[in-house]
């Protein structure tokens, strides 16, 4: 779990850091499922740490419902700036 955890965190920074971000605005992290499921969870630990490493404000914005569809209808329609991420865990 460690190794899966760090994983993604380095995967994460390594997008972000494609694109120059100010820290002039949060970056906010939407997931599609419910606070205290699984997936929030998961959410809230990489990004507390990649806080901590890039100095970033993120905001977990749960919007659970209709199989993940609010949530990825409101990425979609957000501002294409990157400050809007989308945050899936698979299921199979």
């Amino acid at each position: 779990m460690r190794y899966r955890r760090e994983a993604l965190h380095h995967l994460i920074i390594r997008a972000l850091q494609r694109n120059t971000f100010t820290a002039n605005q949060p970056i906010r992290v939407v997931v599609p499922f419910a606070v205290g499921s699984g997936t929030d969870i998961l959410t809230r630990v990489v990004f507390e740490e990649m806080q901590k490493s890039m100095g970033a404000t993120f905001i977990v914005d749960n919007k659970p419902g209709a199989s993940a569809q609010i949530a990825a209808d409101y990425v979609a329609k957000s501002a294409p700036d990157g400050y809007t991420i989308f945050m899936g865990t698979n299921t199979a």
